[in-house]
C-alpha cells in the first residue's frame, strides 16, 4: 500500500522554526528526502521520528513563510522498491 499526504506549514521563519511557537522545524529550501534504504526511518539509532519507508518532497519556504509539499509512505521496503522500478519504466 502507498499513501500520499500533502502538507502545508505556515508562519515558518527563515531558519525553519515556527513563528507561532509551534515545536519542531522544517526544511526551508526545496528538497527531496527519503528514509534509510534498509531499515527505514531517519537513520538515527533509537529514533522513531519517521519510522517506515517514505519520500518527502518540499517546495521550500516562500516569501510569505509557507512551506508546502507531500510525503509518500510505503507499507514496506518492497513497496518502495516497486515504486522506483515503475518510475524507471515510465521514464
Amino acid at each position: 500500500m502507498i499513501t500520499v499526504t500533502k502538507f502545508k506549514h505556515e508562519n515558518v521563519n527563515k531558519d525553519g522554526t515556527f513563528s507561532d511557537g509551534k515545536a519542531g522545524a522544517v526544511e526551508v529550501y526545496p528538497s527531496v528526502r527519503m528514509s534509510q534504504e534498509d531499515e527505514g526511518g531517519c537513520g538515527l539509532n533509537g529514533c522513531h521520528c519517521s519510522d517506515g519507508h517514505w519520500i518527502m518532497i518540499s517546495t521550500g519556504r516562500d516569501s510569505y513563510g509557507t512551506v508546502e509539499g507531500m510525503t509518500v509512505h510505503f507499507e514496506s521496503k518492497e513497496y518502495m522498491d516497486r515504486f522506483f522500478r515503475f518510475k524507471e519504466l515510465i521514464g
